[in-house]
């Protein structure tokens, strides 16, 4: 959705290695990327905040399944050879998505090593955040001495948008 929509620019927008509450975080969009290994569209949520909209802005959640298997197509390591060879014309974005990608702990010895977890992709939805959305309200106050929370939601059946509808959103930000 990212580069389609931004082109290289979308790295610069990636915020995820430096832990913020999304993954993307532009001027108006900010996007969330929820994977799982299950049968469905379920994800647990750690942070209470994490799909609080932003005032003024719009959060869209990409839920992705997956698929492990020793036989699978995808790895971490294909699919940032497939991001590098769209954004190689950027130098700029090139070391930028580098640095974050060992800033997220990615060495580059996994490619031989058995650590890399091979998988299929099963299926992906798109998913814009709104009153109807599964989610903490925003008021919650969460008690005192409570310092964690935990939560899962189930996007089954919850209207999805089309991923030309979201590359459409994203890319006028």
């Amino acid at each position: 959705i990212m580069i389609p929509a931004r082109g290289p620019e979308a790295i610069h927008l990636w915020s995820g290695p430096e832990y913020e509450r999304h993954d993307f975080v532009g001027e108006e969009i900010h996007l969330e990327v929820k994977t799982t290994r299950k049968d469905r569209h379920e994800h647990t949520i750690s942070r209470r905040d994490q799909l609080d909209t932003p005032a003024g802005r719009r959060l869209i959640v990409v839920s992705i399944l997956l698929e492990e298997s020793i036989a699978g197509h995808e790895s971490v390591a294909t699919k940032m050879d497939q991001l590098v060879d769209l954004i190689r014309s950027d130098a700029a974005a090139t070391d930028a998505f580098m640095a974050k990608m060992l800033q997220v702990g990615w060495v580059d010895e996994v490619r031989r090593s058995g650590q890399l977890l091979r998988f299929n992709l099963r299926d992906a939805h798109i998913y814009e955040v709104d009153d109807n959305f599964p989610r903490l309200p925003a008021e919650l106050v969460v008690p005192d001495g409570v310092v964690g929370l935990r939560y899962s939601i189930d996007l089954t059946n919850i209207p999805s948008l089309d991923v030309d509808d979201a590359i459409d959103i994203v890319r006028h930000d």
